[in-house]
């Protein structure tokens, strides 16, 4: 069964897996309450310094939720009675009874003038101005959902310090839910932004720059749906991660583009840009046509109809000349093939392929002193044919995926002459152009549009295009 397009009709889909590699980098961008140092409380009964250690996230629905768990370190203490009735004052360690609080609340996002907005909506960005969306855990929410759990509820701890810790975790509840701390509490998961590619003139720029978005959650997952250059998708997107080419077992990353935004509107305009010599046929640009094929991509180049190849003329040598035919090749129903062969398990490889037989004709005449003693008429069939060939689309170097489409001197196309054949041809041959262009654009807005803007937050490590583009890489370790 064929590869189906996996983005929803968005323009590009972002995804990123929860797990010790997102936390990791993300924590450091905790902000508010979960970065105080300790919470110290003390009345009649009992007491405790706590502290809030940095906060694991975990995705495990399509409800555009998520949940932070977060452990209790420190000690706590009772002030009017012991365990063994002495009247001594025990003190218990809180990581001794593995309480953790775990915060569910829903994801959104928050623009630079602070308004926030509801995951469940499509995010449009202000075409007259440059914005950013900070994706963000929601606390100051109604919807907040909060619950305190005992991560080991057979702990044989004396009775009295498991009562201890109860009170302590509840009262870390009652602060940490108050009004004047819950505010505080939107946990920056990433960012989207509209920041134009000031650093290219390349008109390939626009295809990256994010003009809305949607956010989506699966289990592990959170999975942003952008538009840039087409009509907004589907209003409720969702990332079929199980039948696409996205290796979650060595990657948790990936950048996939649609089959239309890397076909249509890079590939193909990038090569009538390139190949002066396409046949307009009433198209400016230049033809180029796509095949619908199995996995990967195809593409047809018809170039000028007809190109002569040898004029009309004679050659003449001692008791004979040779009159030749002029060759005209007629590329319409021989055009070039450009194919982006999908591999599993590694990159994916261009070829080109072009194979054209066409007749020669030309007479010999053969003189008895200066008088035409015979005339021959011959012919013979020439084969135009680029030879094998294969390139991958795209290079890794020092951590740079750099693209790479081209059509190189060497792979003009190869010219097989009979020995028959008349000297007028023996040298003629066919020239395609030379060309090559990459994609630089989209390590732009991989390090800068999304993700974590500024920081180098991702690998990019290898492609597939199965149907879309996916670009996979590895989380950056902290």
């Amino acid at each position: 069964m064929a590869p189906k397009p996996l983005t929803n009709d968005w323009d590009i889909l972002v995804s990123y897996a929860t797990g010790d590699d997102l936390n990791n980098l993300l924590k450091n961008s905790w902000a508010g309450l979960l970065g105080t140092s300790e919470i110290e409380h003390s009345d009649e009964d009992f007491g405790y310094k706590a502290k809030l250690e940095k906060p694991s996230l975990e995705i495990t629905g399509n409800d555009l939720k998520a949940t932070l768990h977060v452990d209790l370190t420190g000690t706590f203490w009772s002030n009017d009675w012991s365990d063994d009735g002495d009247g001594d004052k025990p003190t218990y360690k809180f990581e001794d009874y593995e309480y953790r609080l775990s915060i569910t609340a829903p994801i959104g996002s928050i623009d630079g003038d602070q308004t926030m907005h509801s995951g469940d909506n499509v995010i449009t960005f202000d075409q007259k101005s440059t914005d950013a969306h900070q994706i963000v855990l929601h606390m100051q929410n109604q919807k907040l959902k909060w619950k305190s759990v005992d991560a080991d509820p057979g702990n044989k701890k004396a009775k009295i310090g498991k009562a201890l810790a109860a009170m302590a975790v509840g009262k870390v509840e009652d602060y940490v839910r108050s009004p004047n701390n819950i505010r505080w509490l939107d946990i920056k998961l990433g960012e989207v932004n509209n920041v134009e590619n000031k650093e290219t003139k390349s008109d390939l720029k626009a295809l990256f720059q994010p003009k809305s978005f949607k956010l989506a959650t699966r289990p592990g997952a959170l999975d942003i749906f952008i538009q840039t250059v087409s009509a907004q998708g589907l209003a409720s997107p969702s990332f079929d991660v199980k039948n696409s080419a996205f290796d979650t077992s060595d990657y948790n990353g990936a950048i996939i583009l649609s089959h239309r935004l890397f076909q249509d509107l890079y590939l193909v305009p990038q090569i009538q840009k390139h190949c002066t010599k396409l046949a307009k046929d009433g198209d400016k640009h230049g033809r180029v046509t796509a095949n619908k094929v199995d996995s990967g991509f195809q593409l047809e180049l018809v170039f000028d109809k007809k190109e002569t190849l040898s004029e009309r003329g004679a050659t003449f040598g001692f008791g004979y000349n040779s009159s030749a035919q002029e060759i005209t090749l007629d590329f319409a129903n021989y055009p070039v093939k450009l194919n982006i062969v999908n591999n599993e398990k590694k990159m994916p490889h261009a070829t080109w392929e072009w194979n054209y037989d066409f007749t020669v004709h030309w007479k010999d005449t053969i003189y008895n002193y200066d008088m035409p003693d015979r005339v021959v008429y011959d012919s013979s069939t020439i084969n135009a044919k680029i030879g094998d060939n294969k390139s991958d689309i795209a290079t890794l170097e020092d951590n740079n995926l750099d693209f790479n489409f081209a059509f190189k001197t060497e792979f003009q196309p190869k010219m097989t002459i009979p020995d028959k054949t008349t000297d007028k041809y023996k040298n003629i041959h066919v020239t395609f152009d030379v060309f090559k262009f990459g994609l630089d654009e989209l390590q732009y807005f991989a390090s800068t549009n999304v993700f974590a803007p500024g920081q180098h937050f991702i690998d990019l490590k290898t492609v597939r295009a199965p149907h879309d583009l996916f670009v996979m890489g590895k989380m950056k370790p902290s």
